[in-house]
């Protein structure tokens, strides 16, 4: 019993960490505005490295991406925690990403807390991953490339961790991670079949 209480605490404290959106609230300070009213709407990273500034785009993209690894980081450095209950905190960051309990639970879409998961498990993969994918996808996609570079990466690093020697504990957190977060992000596929189909 007292296991599963241990794995509810890391869920639910991941995602409460991770209901805080910093494209939300850096904005706000920023310019005083509302970020789901610019560029494609989305609270994320992206929307404000496109539509408002690259330098704050990219800070946003790296507070995301520490609102699951350092969580993860204290957790293994003050409680030991084992590797599947760290990968709940890292899972709970990413649906409080999604679904925010601060904003009514209206979110973004997750790739960088996902890379702050696989930055704390695989970081290597996610290295390699992110030498050769960037090459690879502007060479293939012509266009919109900033829309394929997250999802590749990420799932080129998740196809990595599968063949590397890592426990099947961390095996398990890699492929819910993927799974969970672009589960949120399905609608999305058949705009994407359509960019290949059209990519020249």
């Amino acid at each position: 019993m007292r296991v599963y209480l241990i794995y509810l605490a890391c869920l639910v404290f991941g995602y409460l960490i991770g209901s805080i959106l910093f494209a939300e609230i850096l904005i706000k300070i920023k310019q005083g505005s509302d970020i789901r009213k610019m560029g494609n709407t989305n609270p994320g990273a992206q929307n404000i490295y496109l539509h408002v500034s690259k330098i704050l785009g990219a800070l946003t993209g790296l507070l995301d991406a520490f609102k699951s690894l350092i969580p993860m980081i204290i957790a293994d450095y003050y409680f030991t925690l084992p590797d599947f209950a760290l990968g709940l905190i890292g899972i709970g960051a990413l649906y409080g990403h999604i679904y925010p309990l601060y904003f009514n639970f209206q979110g973004g879409k997750g790739a960088a807390v996902i890379m702050g998961i696989f930055l704390f498990f695989v970081r290597w993969e996610l290295l390699i991953a992110f030498i050769v994918v960037p090459i690879l996808v502007y060479i293939i996609f012509k266009k919109n490339q900033g829309v394929w570079l997250p999802f590749a990466v990420l799932m080129t690093t998740a196809t990595f961790s599968m063949f590397a020697g890592h426990s099947p504990e961390i095996k398990t957190i890699m492929i819910a991670t993927v799974v969970l977060g672009w589960s949120y992000n399905i609608r999305a596929l058949p705009v994407m079949v359509k960019m290949i189909l059209h990519r020249d």
